[in-house]
């Protein structure tokens, strides 16, 4: 395969990545990537104006006109603390223990944060201290403090000094998705990417968590 593969990533999807895009850079020297990291909506933008060939991203709260969505594992919305908080060692966190805590969220059209708000209505109880939409500076705050953030558990993939701990709500799931157009045409090098991606050891630990 030669050419260029242009693929549209959410921002709590990235950790994810990694390991797929060396592997695929080894693979396919003569395939160049470029990566676009936005939020969810504007990447449906791009894919619709096939300025990128997929997206990878969780799945939208409401669906998508005129794109598939082929699930590649599954996830759930959890609370994220340093590995030293209370929380840390809980099996899940109830929204009532949530509410205890200071919290740093991801910003408002971010995709953790949309499942969040639609997950949670109303939650004025929550004593939402800041909202940032970079989630290495978000973790990097939760690393050194008490606060609690929501992320997708695939969010701290290889993350160290931070926990995921499954939030106790009920249709917790955030599944981890390839979009594209429908009837589209398929390049090779995509196929081949999200092949490699779906064998992947950060989605397959993922898989077999669900099983």
């Amino acid at each position: 395969s030669i050419g260029t593969l242009n693929i549209g990533v959410t921002y709590s999807f990235s950790p994810i990545l990694t390991e797929t895009l060396l592997t695929f850079m080894k693979m396919y020297p003569k395939v160049k990537l470029t990566i676009f990291y936005k939020p969810m909506a504007e990447l449906m933008e791009l894919l619709r104006k096939r300025e990128v060939d997929f997206v990878l991203a969780f799945r939208p709260t409401l669906p998508v006109d005129g794109v598939e969505s082929h699930i590649l594992f599954q996830n759930c919305l959890s609370a994220v603390v340093g590995e030293y908080h209370p929380l840390a060692t809980c099996r899940a966190v109830t929204l009532s223990q949530l509410e205890r805590y200071d919290l740093a969220l991801p910003s408002k059209g971010l995709q953790a944060r949309n499942a969040f708000d639609h997950m949670v209505t109303p939650y004025n109880k929550f004593r939402i201290r800041i909202e940032l939409n970079e989630v290495n500076i978000l973790l990097k705050l939760i690393r050194c403090s008490q606060l609690v953030s929501v992320l997708a558990e695939a969010t701290i993939h290889n993350e160290k000094g931070v926990k995921a701990i499954p939030l106790d709500i009920p249709d917790n799931e955030m599944a981890g998705c390839v979009h594209t157009l429908k009837d589209s045409y398929r390049k090779r090098s995509m196929q081949e990417f999200v092949r490699l991606l779906s064998e992947s050891m950060a989605v397959k630990e993922r898989q077999n968590a669900w099983i």
